[in-house]
């Protein structure tokens, strides 16, 4: 079973520049899409049609702002179940769930902290900080429940120094904020491994 990850910035975007090609091309079972920005009866009928004759079945969750947010999964065995969203995502459109046998798949895409001028937005780094805690104790309760689970995802925030350019210069910067890694390395923590790093071979707290 291979699982892809990928956020677009833009479902309707990528789709005029090879989307389809690609995933005709990869042999992925299930594709995860974050940031599609997009309903479902906005993307072209020709473009569901070609997804469907790619033996992908699409499940979308989007924002209820138009333009904003948003998840979708293409999954080539169609899904036992599927759920839409979680209360504490703020109707923003930022996880969908997938029963797929033999684990239950999370898409999600993390809320971005919000930098500004004058730094991060607190309001908006909280609701981050929140999201993160919450989506851990919601996956650790599948986890104690005996299910195998997959999250995957935009999680927005660069981990350790080695998965960033400029590490010193962002350290004030949401996305490599103390408190940003802190949340995520909760995870780890908690046993969740990074398929990419145990991939990679390399610690997974390299860097902190």
């Amino acid at each position: 079973m291979r699982v892809v990850s990928w956020n677009v910035n833009g479902l309707r975007a990528v789709l005029k520049k090879g989307f389809l090609d690609w995933l005709g091309s990869d042999s992925a079972d299930v594709v995860c899409l974050q940031e599609i920005k997009a309903l479902e009866e906005q993307i072209p009928t020709k473009d569901l049609e070609a997804i469907a004759a790619l033996g992908y079945t699409a499940d979308f969750h989007p924002a209820e702002r138009k333009g904003y947010s948003g998840v979708a999964t293409l999954s080539r065995q169609k899904p036992l179940f599927v759920t839409k969203g979680v209360a504490f995502e703020r109707g923003e459109g930022r996880v969908l769930i997938t029963e797929h046998g033999g684990f239950t798949l999370y898409n999600v895409y993390f809320p971005n902290g919000r930098q500004t001028p004058d730094g991060p937005d607190p309001e908006r780094l909280a609701f981050k900080l929140e999201f993160y805690a919450a989506m851990l104790e919601t996956v650790e309760e599948e986890r104690a429940a005996g299910k195998n689970v997959i999250v995957t995802g935009d999680w927005n925030t660069a981990y350790c120094e080695v998965d960033l350019a400029r590490p010193k210069e962002n350290r004030a910067v949401t996305g490599f904020l103390a408190e940003e890694r802190e949340a995520l390395g909760a995870y780890m923590e908690a046993g969740w491994v990074d398929s990419f790093r145990r991939f990679k071979q390399a610690s997974a707290y390299e860097g902190l």
